[in-house]
């Protein structure tokens, strides 16, 4: 009866099927670091939005095997788009080549906002256009973006570093300082438009020994209203842990109150800002 129900259980297990390639110039091979990487299903409706690695890799995981259309767009380069139809569950793309776009004097131009914006000295991820933003929480998206890194435990790392500050809209947090990875897996990623990760700070920094910033930009709203979560899990060692998050505006204002428990631990610590 054992070996049955394990039997079925794999049976029902649903396929998670794998597409990956890298990105490379036309013109002259080399790899386009950072480009978006959208998936199309044949209705048109965008189901996927990542940027590649430095390299010009990327890897994403569907759920349905069907037809897509994989669409690539890079600053300076033309839209490349490329029909699939998924038959295994892995599909390797190899290089794509991408074309450089023509410079033209006077041009206007309608679309999709970049994932990714690579300057000088930071990269920003634009969370509010990865459609992934209205179903994950702030902890997923930072596994995406380009520097950051994400272990097992939840414990974030900037190029391999834990030696970052946090800031939200530009100003630092007590709360995000003292428990960043719960503070950050109880906010909801739609209420978050951008995140800017800072390789080279300011030397007002320097003494802090701060080796980056991550930068939490917030979706500003005119309206007042309340959103919130709530989230709780268990292990078998007897633990269990419990986040909330709330959040309330009013006029001008804007309240912040979130409570994290751990075994029998708790943290409890509310802020405001304007």
């Amino acid at each position: 009866m054992l070996l049955t129900a394990i039997r079925i259980g794999a049976e029902n297990k649903p396929s998670i099927y794998q597409i990956s390639g890298q990105i490379i110039d036309k013109e002259d091979k080399q790899t386009v670091p950072y480009a978006t990487i959208t998936l199309q299903n044949d209705s048109a409706k965008v189901v996927k939005r990542l940027s590649t690695d430095a390299n010009g890799s990327f890897l994403v995981s569907m759920n349905e095997k069907r037809k897509y259309t994989v669409i690539v767009s890079a600053m300076g380069f033309n839209e490349f788009r490329l029909p699939l139809e998924i038959k295994e569950l892995k599909t390797n793309l190899g290089k794509l080549e991408v074309e450089k776009g023509i410079a033209m004097k006077e041009v206007t131009v309608t679309g999709q906002k970049p994932l990714v914006k690579v300057e000088v000295d930071k990269i920003t991820y634009s969370v509010e256009s990865d459609p992934d933003a209205q179903t994950n929480n702030g902890l997923e998206m930072l596994r995406k973006v380009p520097l950051l890194a994400v272990d097992g435990d939840d414990n974030v790392t900037l190029n391999g570093q834990s030696n970052f500050k946090v800031l939200v809209n530009g100003k630092s947090s007590s709360m995000m300082s003292t428990n960043f990875k719960e503070v950050i897996k109880s906010f909801p990623a739609n209420t978050i438009k951008d995140i800017e990760v800072i390789t080279n700070p300011s030397s007002k920094y320097e003494a802090e020994g701060v080796g980056g910033i991550i930068n939490i930009i917030t979706v500003k709203k005119s309206l007042s209203g309340y959103n919130g979560s709530i989230s709780s899990g268990v292990d078998s060692y007897g633990g269990y842990n419990g986040s909330a998050y709330l959040t309330t505006k009013i006029n001008k204002f804007e309240f912040f109150r979130a409570q994290y428990d751990q075994g029998h631990r708790g943290h409890n610590q509310p802020f405001f800002q304007i």
